[in-house]
């Protein structure tokens, strides 16, 4: 009889310690959107034969080279969407492989959901061969308490070496404008303070 209650307040501590282990706490989410109107944009060549262009032809040279700007920015965004991906699903991508604790205050008071507001993403020219391009993106940071903070990836991330790719193969290759983005979207979660 002895072991008989034993054996019942063993297998009773077993079942509930087994009930303990399977609750479940509740994963912690970030809002993330991007404002409109949903487009990459390029900065680099157009800028400069805007200027020289401007000296002989006015303004019409600075409007030769907006469209220039304009012209490789849709190549890069026609070049990034044949990978499948959306901005959405490669910022949700960052986001589920950053560790978010940090954003979440435990003050009382904070009953909102942290957000990031994309407002802008620009391919940009950098130093370097073969006109190295790499990804520059601004965001609006608003913490669970309602406190808002702006984001600039590279900028605000001190001695961080962001990658580029030669500009020709972003305008070709579907994979690489992903992978510049994946990594900025990445950093500049991981900046957040």
């Amino acid at each position: 009889m002895k072991y008989l209650n034993l054996l019942f307040l063993l297998i009773f501590c077993m079942a509930t310690s087994g009930c303990a282990m399977l609750q479940s706490h509740p994963k912690k989410h970030i809002q993330l959107n991007w404002n409109e109107p949903h487009k990459l944009y390029f900065q680099g060549k157009g800028a400069g034969a805007g200027m020289a262009l401007m000296s002989t032809m006015g303004a019409m040279g600075m409007a030769i080279g907006v469209a220039i700007d304009e012209g490789i920015s849709k190549d890069i965004s026609k070049t990034q969407q044949k990978s499948g991906k959306s901005i959405e699903d490669i910022l949700n991508d960052a986001a589920e492989s950053t560790d978010l604790t940090i954003l979440f205050n435990d003050n009382n008071n904070a009953n909102n959901t942290p957000n990031i507001n994309i407002e802008h993403i620009e391919f940009k020219i950098v130093r370097g061969k073969n006109d190295a391009t790499g990804v520059t993106i601004k965001a609006l940071y608003t913490d669970n308490t309602g406190a808002e903070s702006t984001l600039n990836y590279p900028k605000d991330i001190p001695d961080y070496i962001a990658p580029s790719f030669p500009l020709e193969q972003l305008k070709s290759n579907d994979k690489l404008a992903n992978e510049l983005l994946i990594e900025g979207f990445k950093q500049l979660l991981s900046s957040i303070k």
